[in-house]
């Protein structure tokens, strides 16, 4: 997993695992990487030099490869916290309770660590360096990535709320540039980095594909006119420069851009989890109609802010409940063609008395 010495990639391992397993719903793929996973965040371990408990960074170790990290970093610290909740949902799965109790027993010493080192009350730094104590107050755009991987198919929250929000607004504050572009680090008190290669200055230019993870994350947290803006910032960008299709990082035609497609998932407001047989809707004031897709089918996906409709056109979507925020109540009318389901409303999520299996042609409707 770490044969280019990058550290990032150990956590983003255990996130991609995770997040297949419930767009998919395939346990075969669970067990068949279970062991690799836990392999791998044993080999993590190795990674805390200090001995609290979280990774250290030791230069320019991981996917920023010119842009050097000393000790606790936000972007790396808060995929690792991840990697521990999202993991520990797996061992669960895997039946591994012993396992899954000593993950979630981890997250919860290094969880509040990680915010006493890099928690500035408005975000949470670049790094802090254990060795002699300094930290660098740096703002990285990618410093919640985390948190935006664990939001955008679940809806669940890593980071608080509040500190996300606060943590957005400063990267947009510092990192925004008038130009047209979201840096991928500021530091509007001084205090910068050495940059290892100029020629890939990979910290005062943008990637693509981060500026695409921030936009999806901040429509996510309601912040929606600033996401698409940015979304925007990126397309007129290309488009002056005729690489529309084309954009650039590490070499032409770089594969991180396709995290554009987060941003298009964050707009429908939908998230369709396999593993559970669960949709979850966040619903709003203004409709929307998009694609919903799955691995088994796909259709149209109609919201507005009482209602949504499933129109599927190709293959099959199986449910038994949906969750839905963005919105209060107490009853809901389920209907599939012109037949009502009966449901129930638990803790916000509309719980369908018997499976329902939507095929082609089929149109489910949902009232509040």
């Amino acid at each position: 997993v770490d044969h280019r010495k990058r550290i990032d990639l150990i956590p983003q391992f255990v996130l991609l695992v995770w997040r297949d397993v419930l767009w998919t719903g395939d346990m075969g793929y669970l067990k068949e990487m279970w062991s690799t996973i836990k392999d791998a965040l044993a080999y993590f371990d190795t990674k805390d030099t200090d001995g609290d408990g979280l990774p250290n960074n030791t230069g320019p170790d991981q996917t920023y490869d010119q842009f050097p990290l000393k000790g606790t970093s936000a972007f790396v610290g808060i995929l690792y916290l991840a990697a521990l909740k999202t993991a520990a949902d797996m061992a669960d799965l895997m039946q591994e309770k012993g396992y899954g109790d000593e993950l979630r027993e981890k997250l919860k010493t290094v969880f509040p660590l990680l915010h006493e080192q890099l928690w500035n009350g408005d975000y949470f730094r670049l790094c802090y360096d254990p060795a002699d104590g300094p930290c660098n107050e740096g703002v990285m755009a990618d410093q919640l990535n985390g948190d935006w991987f664990i939001r955008q198919p679940t809806g669940d929250s890593l980071i608080a709320d509040k500190k996300v929000n606060s943590s957005l607004r400063s990267i947009l504050d510092a990192c925004l540039e008038p130009t047209g572009y979201l840096a991928n680090c500021a530091w509007p008190g001084g205090g910068a980095v050495a940059i290892g290669r100029h020629t890939a200055d990979q910290a005062n230019w943008p990637w693509s594909g981060v500026e695409y993870a921030v936009a999806a994350h901040l429509i996510l947290m309601g912040m929606e006119k600033a996401g698409i803006s940015l979304t925007k910032c990126v397309w007129d960008r290309y488009e002056r420069t005729g690489l529309r299709f084309n954009h650039i990082e590490c070499g032409g035609h770089y594969y991180r851009a396709l995290s554009s497609w987060a941003v298009y998932l964050a707009l429908s407001g939908y998230t369709v989890d396999l593993l559970n047989n669960t949709l979850r809707l966040r619903f709003r004031k203004n409709p929307v109609q998009s694609i919903i897709a799955a691995p088994t089918g796909w259709g149209v996906l109609r919201i507005d802010d009482a209602s949504c409709t499933i129109s599927m056109q190709r293959g099959s979507l199986k449910l038994k409940q949906i969750e839905i925020t963005g919105k209060r109540y107490q009853q809901a009318t389920v209907r599939l063609g012109r037949g009502a389901i009966k449901a129930t409303v638990v803790n916000g999520t509309v719980m369908l008395a018997r499976p329902v299996t939507l095929k082609a042609n089929d149109i489910l409707k949902l009232e509040l």
